[in-house]
């Protein structure tokens, strides 16, 4: 199982699976098959591989300034990490890959191996579990799609499932921070929708339950991260209260 418990770790991993990727691909293909962004979306809406680059380029950056907290010289990553940089952009997506691919040539792959190793580890989170709460979270999604909640509530519900999803899709990128993040999204959208929830029936609200056991589950998976977090807990708080929910979130806002 691939370990991502630093940000070396993270972009030795990215690394080692774009460096196994056809020559004839576009570099842009190479990325989207990498970062998980799906080829329809990658041929309609760009903007989702910018975020994923953008994404590998700030955890690039982490991994320089850590490195420069050790005691290894800087000749020995830097210039690496540099050049993983420059094939980590929204230049040249159309290019082919076997163009580029040599910038992922084995004396890079074993500078991130050292950096990998000297860097302390961050907590690890169970992969199963994280796999397993996206099967539930796409599970839910196919009940909402069939049900007959009010536009508001299903889209408030919807959107929080993807905020769930996709700060478990980004954990191979940017490690356990993404968990913290989504706890803060999750309750923003969730104030900033206080007025659907407050319209929903009784049937809508038993449905919501569902979308917010989710949560819970989240926070378990990943607890080192959040457990110590006001709004993470202040949000499952709240959540847990079911169907009194309505009114606790108009009560945040008066």
């Amino acid at each position: 199982m691939n370990d991502f418990t630093n940000p070396a770790k993270r972009i030795l991993n990215i690394a080692n699976q774009a460096v196994g990727m056809p020559d004839k691909l576009s570099i842009g293909e190479v990325w989207g098959r990498v970062l998980g962004v799906d080829e329809k979306a990658l041929n309609e809406e760009f903007h989702l591989l910018y975020q994923k680059l953008g994404m590998v380029r700030s955890e690039l950056d982490l991994l320089q300034e850590l490195m420069k907290e050790t005691h290894l010289s800087s000749e020995l990553y830097e210039p690496y990490i540099i050049r993983i940089k420059s094939i980590v952009t929204v230049k040249n997506l159309e290019a082919a890959w076997g163009n580029f691919k040599n910038k992922l040539q084995s004396d890079t792959i074993l500078a991130l191996k050292y950096c990998s190793d000297i860097l302390p580890s961050e907590p690890n989170i169970d992969q199963n579990e994280l796999e397993k709460i996206l099967s539930i979270i796409n599970d839910i999604r196919l009940e909402l799609e069939s049900s007959s909640l009010s536009i508001g509530m299903y889209k408030f519900l919807i959107s929080q499932l993807s905020i769930m999803e996709n700060a478990i899709q980004s954990y191979p990128i940017s490690g356990g921070t993404v968990f913290k993040k989504a706890f803060s999204d999750g309750f923003a959208d969730l104030v900033a929708h206080a007025d659907d929830i407050s319209k929903a029936t009784d049937v809508e609200l038993k449905t919501s339950t569902k979308v917010f056991g989710v949560w819970s589950s989240l926070k378990v998976a990943g607890e080192e991260f959040v457990k110590a977090d006001r709004i993470a807990n202040a949000f499952i708080g709240l959540i847990s209260k079911g169907h009194a929910i309505a009114g606790a979130v108009l009560g945040l806002l008066t």
